[in-house]
C-alpha cells in the first residue's frame, strides 16, 4: 500500500518530533552532570560513571583528587566571586593539561577530580620500551608501570600549572594546587577489575599530604 501525501507528512512530523525530543532528553543529561560554575563534570557524573569505568579489563586508570589552595582565604578576603574566579582558573588548568578523553570533575567547593584513562595494550608497549632504554640503570631505581605513568602527568601537570601562572590569563589570583595520584591497573582476580573508590581514596589521601607540605612552606617563609 502506498503513503497517501498526508500520511508522510504525519510520518515527517512525527520523527521530527522524536528526534528533537531525544536531543532534548541528551541535553538534559549533560546539563545534569555538569558543573554550571566551571563547565567540568560533577559528583553525579563521578557517580553515575565510575562502576562503569570499573568494569573495563582493557582499560587502566590514573585518578587525580586536586584541591584548590587558599580558597577559604580568598572567600573570606575578597569575596566569593574572587573565589569563583580562582575555581574558574584551576579548571581551566585542567583544561590545558589533560586530553579530551580525560574525565575532568568538580566534586565541590575546592574539591577536583581527573579520570585519566589508557588502553593498557598501548601503555605496556610505552613502558616496554622505556625499560629498553634504561637497561643500565640500577633495578631499585626503575619505576613500576604505575610509578612511570605518574612521573609523566605529575611533571606534565606542573609544567602547566607554571606556565598558566605566568600567563596574561590567570589574572590577578595566582592558583595554587595540591594534588595526589593513584593508578589502578586492571586486576583480573577482581570482580568488577578496578576499585576507583578506593584509587580516589588513596589519591586523596596522598593530595593531603602535599597540602599540608605547601602550608609548611608558607609558615616557614612568614
Amino acid at each position: 500500500m502506498i503513503d497517501q501525501p498526508q500520511d508522510r507528512r504525519g510520518k515527517v512530523m512525527a520523527d521530527t518530533t522524536t528526534l528533537m525530543l531525544l536531543k532534548s532528553i541528551k541535553e538534559l543529561e549533560k546539563k545534569s552532570t555538569t558543573d554550571s560554575l566551571t563547565g567540568l563534570h560533577n559528583r553525579d557524573f563521578w557517580e553515575q560513571e565510575t562502576p562503569i569505568l570499573e568494569q573495563s579489563k582493557r582499560m587502566g586508570y590514573t585518578i587525580i583528587s586536586i584541591d584548590v589552595d587558599g580558597l577559604k582565604e580568598i572567600n573570606d578576603s575578597k569575596g566569593h566571586l574572587a573565589g569563583d574566579i580562582l575555581i574558574k582558573n584551576a579548571a581551566n588548568i585542567l583544561r590545558h593539561t589533560f586530553r579530551i578523553e580525560d574525565h575532568l570533575i568538580r566534586l565541590g567547593g575546592d574539591e577536583l577530580c581527573v579520570i585519566v584513562p589508557y588502553d593498557m595494550d598501548q601503555f605496556k608497549n610505552a613502558y616496554e620500551e622505556y625499560l629498553i632504554n634504561t637497561l643500565d640503570q640500577d633495578e631499585s631505581k626503575v619505576p613500576s608501570m604505575e610509578q612511570f605513568i605518574e612521573k609523566i602527568l605529575t611533571d606534565r601537570f606542573n609544567d602547566k600549572i607554571a606556565a598558566f601562572s605566568n600567563s596574561p590569563e590567570a589574572g590577578e589570583y595566582q592558583v595554587a594546587l595540591s594534588f595526589g595520584m593513584c593508578t589502578s591497573l586492571p586486576n583480573d582476580n577482581l570482580t568488577p577489575p578496578h576499585n576507583l573508590t578506593k584509587a580516589f581514596n588513596n589519591a586523596d589521601a596522598r593530595m593531603y599530604l602535599m597540602k599540608e607540605l605547601h602550608h609548611q612552606s608558607v609558615t616557614n617563609n612568614i
